[in-house]
């Protein structure tokens, strides 16, 4: 391919003028090559055309004053964004020889800084002669730039050109920059080079040589290092050292054990974090042989070299020191045994399992612990049993019982469970039936239905509970029966199992039907349960049952009713809510009724602001107990007008809620801006004579300042 002349183009650049300078340099030619038929054009011509265009853009890019330099600059980055697109590399290749070209120091430093800084991104092999020559320019600025760019570019052509500016290099600083820059790329070919500055006399050339020959992997580089460490400044001995330790893991993970562990074990002495480094790659190398410092280790008074041990011995699954360790644990003193645990559960090593079953049942609460944390990770069904009497014997320890319990992946467990239930006692039944509920057994639903009737009352609860989350819906109407049999604690439960189940029948309109069926042949609290269970499935049916059942002869039906109509998830029960608010029978169900109208106002909904105000108007004139009022005030304080801050500015005088009053207040007045200033300022004014709260009282005090300037204007 041809290339174009040199010196032309730095005659067509010398010989720029003012014209060149216009608000938009180039743009017809930058619309021309960046369109389609740009692609089509011959290298030499689209390189000709990239030099002419870069002759009007780089005195822009290289004005005096920076904002001066912004529209050619982006020009230029434009076209730089364009040819780098897949498929282009043609017209990549002329703009990067063409702006290569234009790298000459005739051209303005700054237009040659952000030509590089594209070249960074987009180039290659062909501006690296170009790039190179910038290394040597008196600008530290170019020079940098010119370092960065030959960092960042992937021809191997670029890092000779950074291991020859090295050689050359005269000055600390930017020995160190260009070790950097090598390092960022690793190759063997750059270690030779660097290691002739792992003993520079100057503490930064020095560190980065070491840090690079670490970061590369250079085995060779491993007494050099270690001289490091007693050289120099104290940040210079850490780098140092920190690179040896890097070159032992770089070694480690390539294989090589046996030059790591030599590496690591030189570390042993050191303090801090060295040594925690070291210990845990002594346990990567997993020699049996090292299990001792390891153990060692864990008695340490350095909460951290513990750690680390524990970690080490984590790594170490070598069938030997496993073996050792399992030996260890049965003599080691408390302390000890409850971290060789703790390291062993960090393998999840299903053959440490009789290790863990042993201690299970250790004297030391810790220990009990980490055994049963191991447990929770490597057991499977042959540990239920033990699981299942340590959960029922209560203490700390059952927390850590009933985890592993829940988390055994062995499916057999379940049947080991289910197996349980025949066997043990009412406190181990009970823990049983809870494991199967939270494992979510769901071949556990049927054989819990007798449970229910269990002689004991912890029991009873518990199977109730774990059907609530097991029953499929077609054992609805046996949890039904059970329900008029059950004593009043289970009956609850059952409730609740029973809305639970009946929420899982797919089709929604349908899921009270089961209870409906189920209601005109209760009596009593069973009726009144039923009741209860209708509000959480809700649908018109459910409603005027409800509703039916206020008017029942038993008392305690007719509470359960007003309580299921308080609790209805949705507007629907609103008019009747406030019929009983105004009508019911006793005081008592007036504020039920009254608090569930509120409750039921304050739900999301699409009306307008001042339709929910009109629906809290009409409850505040029925309010009677404080608990109403600040129920009220609640919602009056999520609607921000004026006329919410009216409703809720006469409770201002009620001392049973004046201070739940005023903090509604302040919040609606924060956000109300300057609407009636004179009324708000007015009401602030009141808070201000009434609350006790400072915060409060800064707020009113805002706010008042705040309408007090709009009263002036």
């Amino acid at each position: 391919m041809k290339h174009l002349n040199t010196s032309a183009v730095i005659a067509g650049i010398v010989l720029w003028t003012v014209a060149a300078y216009a608000a938009q340099p180039g743009e017809d030619l930058i619309k021309e090559l960046t369109s389609e038929a740009a692609a089509k054009r011959t290298p030499e011509d689209l390189q000709a055309a990239y030099a002419k265009l870069l002759a009007s853009l780089i005195p822009g890019m290289g004005a005096p004053n920076i904002p001066d330099q912004a529209s050619a600059q982006q020009a230029y980055q434009r076209l730089c964004f364009h040819v780098s697109r897949p498929g282009a590399d043609n017209e990549r290749l002329a703009l990067c020889r063409a702006t290569a070209a234009a790298l000459v120091p005739e051209t303005p430093m700054w237009a040659r800084v952000w030509m590089m800084r594209q070249m960074e991104r987009i180039g290659r092999a062909e501006v690296v002669p170009a790039i190179a020559a910038q290394l040597a320019d008196k600008e530290a600025l170019v020079r940098e730039t010119a370092r960065r760019a030959l960092q960042n570019n992937p021809a191997p052509e670029a890092a000779a050109a950074l291991r020859k500016a090295l050689e050359a290099a005269t000055e600390p600083a930017w020995k160190s920059a260009l070790i950097d820059a090598l390092a960022y790329r690793p190759s063997a070919e750059n270690s030779p080079v660097i290691m002739k500055f792992a003993a520079d006399p100057d503490d930064n050339v020095r560190s980065s040589a070491l840090a690079a020959l670490a970061k590369a992997g250079e085995k060779g580089a491993a007494d050099a290092i270690a001289a490091g460490m007693d050289r120099g400044s104290p940040r210079a001995r850490a780098v140092a050292a920190d690179a040896y330790l890097l070159l032992a893991d770089r070694l480690l993970a390539a294989g090589d054990k046996a030059a790591a562990r030599a590496m690591y074990a030189r570390l042993l002495s050191a303090d801090g974090h060295l040594r925690c480094a070291a210990l845990i790659g002594i346990g990567k190398v997993g020699m049996p042989d090292d299990l001792k410092i390891v153990l060692d280790a864990m008695s340490d008074e350095d909460v951290r070299i513990r750690g680390a041990a524990i970690e080490a011995v984590g790594f170490m699954a070598s069938p030997q020191v496993m073996s050792a360790i399992s030996e260890k644990v049965k003599s080691a003193a408390p302390a000890m045994k409850a971290s060789l645990l703790r390291a062993l559960a960090n393998r999840a090593d299903r053959s440490m399992l009789p290790t863990f079953v042993a201690c299970a049942a250790d004297a030391d609460e810790n220990v009990q612990i980490e055994a049963l944390k191991g447990i929770a990770l490597v057991g499977d069904a042959s540990v239920v049993g033990l699981l299942l009497k340590t959960a029922a014997a209560g203490g700390k320890a059952q927390e850590f019982a009933r985890a592993a319990l829940d988390r055994i992946a062995d499916r057999e467990a379940d049947a080991a469970l289910l197996a349980a239930l025949q066997q043990g006692d009412a406190k181990t039944v009970s823990e049983a039936i809870r494991a199967l509920s939270m494992r979510r057994s769901a071949q556990a639903a049927e054989p819990l239905l007798k449970f229910v009737e269990h002689s004991d009352a912890q029991v009873r609860q518990e199977a109730a509970r774990a059907l609530g989350l097991l029953a499929p819906p077609a054992l609805v109407d046996r949890l039904l029966a059970l329900l008029a049999k059950a004593d009043d604690a289970t009956r609850n439960e059952l409730a609740n199992a029973i809305a639970l189940t009946c929420r899982r029948i797919p089709d929604d309109e349908g899921q009270a039907n089961p209870v409906l069926k189920a209601l005109p042949g209760a009596q009593g609290q069973t009726k009144a349960a039923l009741v209860g269970i209708l509000s959480r499935l809700a649908g018109a049916r459910a409603l005027e049952a409800v509703k039916g059942a206020i008017k029942d002869a038993d008392p305690a039906v007719q509470d359960a009713a007003i309580r299921a109509l308080a609790d209805w998830p949705d507007f629907s029960a609103a008019d009747d809510l406030l019929a009983l608010a105004r009508s019911a029978g006793n005081d008592r169900h007036k504020v039920l009724a009254l608090r569930g109208y509120v409750r039921l106002v304050g739900l999301p909904s699409g009306r307008k602001p001042a339709e929910t105000l009109a629906l809290y108007s009409t409850a505040l004139s029925l309010a009677t107990t404080p608990d109403v009022k600040r129920q009220i005030l609640g919602g009056l304080g999520e609607i921000r007008t004026i006329p919410s801050l009216k409703l809720a500015a006469p409770l201002l005088d009620d001392a049973s809620v004046r201070e739940e009053a005023a903090n509604t207040c302040v919040r609606i007045a924060r956000d109300t801006g300057n609407a009636e200033p004179e009324f708000v300022r007015a009401t602030m004014e009141k808070v201000l004579g009434i609350t006790k709260d400072k915060n409060r009282a800064k707020e009113a005090q805002e706010v008042i300042n705040r309408v007090s300037q709009a009263i002036k204007k």
